[in-house]
């Protein structure tokens, strides 16, 4: 499992940024350039996902459960093909960006 240091949201320049309307496969809200890590938090419910700009629905796709954190790695063009939707309404994830 991947760590992330507290440093790096504290030294880099973390921004943050929240998807509450994920009925309908969404990428990543509001991906800054320079993004190389993402740290996703889910709420409400799970969600799932796929990489590459593959479509995931709400039964197809790698889950992420309600309460579960995803630190994602990669450059910001393969952040950026992320595509995250509910699996029931009401989830949302809360993002963590980090260069």
């Amino acid at each position: 499992a991947a760590e992330l240091n507290l440093d790096d949201i504290t030294t880099q320049a973390a921004t943050w940024a929240q998807d509450t309307t994920i009925s309908a496969s969404s990428a990543l809200p509001t991906l800054p350039t320079d993004c190389t890590r993402v740290v996703v938090s889910v709420t409400g419910d799970a969600v799932r996902w796929k990489p590459n700009d593959l479509v995931p629905t709400a039964s197809a796709g790698m889950y992420i459960p309600e309460n579960g954190t995803v630190l994602f790695v990669g450059t910001n063009a393969e952040l950026a093909k992320l595509h995250f939707i509910e699996v029931a309404a009401s989830a949302q994830i809360d993002c963590l960006y980090l260069k």
